[in-house]
């Protein structure tokens, strides 16, 4: 029953980290292409 819990939070912590990557990799990519950040 421990490990059954603590799988989704594991699962969860996983799942939101790589969409705030994304996100913010996102932004990088738009500002790169806008000429904000020098490449």
């Amino acid at each position: 029953m421990t490990n059954f819990r603590k799988v989704p939070h594991y699962l969860l912590f996983l799942v939101s980290y790589w969409h705030c990557y994304n996100y913010w990799l996102l932004l990088v990519n738009n500002g790169v292409s806008m000429g904000f950040y020098p490449l």
